[in-house]
């Protein structure tokens, strides 16, 4: 849409930062657990799979991004918390 909010930054900041990879991972997680809760709900998810579709460009998949969302937690979240 010829903007870049906040979390296409953020990824996009990622491709190029330095460091170890767990201290990274660390740091996404965080940023993408909004709410602070120490998990990564459906919603919180989703927009990470937006963000990372956005930045590759990748906007017509065969499955949309909610669908993939729904079909990621269904085989992770094992005990349905």
């Amino acid at each position: 849409d010829g903007y870049i909010d906040f979390m296409e930054y953020v990824a996009a900041l990622s491709l190029v930062m330095r460091g170890k990879m767990e201290h990274k991972l660390r740091w996404y997680f965080k940023l993408y657990d909004v709410d602070g809760n120490g998990c990564i709900d459906r919603h919180e998810l989703l927009n990470i799979i937006k963000a990372i579709r956005a930045i590759n460009g990748n906007d017509n998949q065969d499955q949309s991004a909610e669908e993939f969302t729904n079909r990621v937690f269904d085989r992770i979240d094992i005990n349905g918390d």
